[in-house]
């Protein structure tokens, strides 16, 4: 079997790299709770050849204490882009190296993984369709327009450090966890991974789902996925071995390592009480949401890649139609190279 990184699953799925599992899923018990991002990712022509294991997804952080001295209220995280402007101003104020907001502008694929979830919220997508008949949706995509000019007047603002435009990823975060950043959208497990224990049980930190625009939420649904290549040699102990990972008690020992459980059925009150930080991603997961097709590596997670293009040329340029029609024209580009 091969634990693979979801977002890859289509390429292996549409050259038929994979056993049919669609009939084995259905058969758990817990089907209809698992990571509805991960399976679609793992879903070619209406059938599941793939399932999740492991969720690394996106969430909003926030710093209470920042909240606090700012006069908002710390129980009242940004539910909508203007709440997370107003907030961020507000905190920006208080002056001493600390601002209200902070993003990764240099990497592509950070970006990629924390703008994308509040246009989801909206119900729109950049790309739509089954693999090898899919089309962009850039020009005129409201929800995406939106989401630009809120960075565009976060930056414009100076609500974020003037570094966040080189920050490449490797120090992502470290500002956060350090105090002197009010608002973070990030990945859950990053923060666990870089504040230290103290800080975490203390409850400086807070999390809350990525909003849209005007309300709702997503989640990006990265992370991992099982699948079982079609010349294993013992398919039925693969099986054995990943029904046994998906278990409720293998999966509740996730928030210890860092990650979310893929299960939406383990968000009891029980689990909300004794992980709570981890209880707000998973509670995402049921709206959360990754793109399907062959090409988004060479979208996202490259500097000469559209989406940054895009992101670049409407965030620091300011010049939204050059971005848009920049995005329209690489995404379909790139679509009808895939398909060709």
């Amino acid at each position: 079997m091969v634990g693979l990184n979801d977002i890859d699953m289509p390429t292996f799925t549409r050259n038929g790299s994979f056993m049919n599992l669609t009939k084995a899923i259905a058969r758990l018990p817990f089907a209809k709770s698992l990571s509805p991002g991960h399976l679609g990712l793992a879903t070619y022509q209406g059938q599941e050849y793939g399932l999740p294991y492991w969720a690394d997804l996106s969430v909003l952080w926030y710093n209470k204490q920042l909240f606090t001295k700012a006069g908002l209220n710390p129980d009242d995280p940004p539910t909508t882009y203007a709440q997370i402007l107003s907030d961020a101003q507000a905190i920006n104020k208080l002056g001493n190296g600390i601002h209200g907001f902070t993003f990764a502008g240099d990497c592509e694929g950070c970006l990629g993984f924390t703008v994308q979830p509040g246009i989801w919220a909206a119900g729109s997508y950049l790309t739509s369709g089954p693999i090898g008949n899919q089309t962009a949706t850039i020009s005129g995509n409201q929800a995406l327009i939106q989401a630009l000019t809120l960075y565009r007047n976060l930056w414009t603002q100076k609500l974020v450090p003037y570094n966040d435009r080189t920050d490449d990823g490797p120090t992502w975060g470290q500002d956060f966890v350090a105090g002197k950043i009010g608002i973070m959208p990030g990945g859950y497990g990053q923060i666990d991974d870089l504040a230290t224990p103290a800080q975490l049980a203390s409850g400086e930190f807070g999390d809350a789902p990525l909003p849209g625009a005007n309300g709702g939420y997503s989640t990006f649904d990265g992370g991992d996925d099982f699948a079982i290549p079609t010349a294993a040699k013992n398919p039925s102990g693969a099986w054995e071995f990943i029904t046994w990972v998906l278990q409720q008690q293998q999966q509740e020992q996730y928030p210890n390592l860092g990650a979310t459980p893929i299960r939406t059925d383990l968000l009891t009150p029980a689990f909300s009480a004794a992980h709570p930080l981890d209880a707000v991603a998973l509670k995402a997961l049921a709206h959360g949401y990754a793109p399907v097709g062959l090409i988004y590596n060479q979208a996202f997670n490259v500097a000469s890649g559209p989406w940054f293009q895009m992101f670049t040329t409407a965030v620091y340029d300011g010049n939204m139609t050059q971005a848009l029609q920049q995005g329209q024209s690489g995404f379909t580009q790139l679509i009808q190279q895939a398909a060709s």
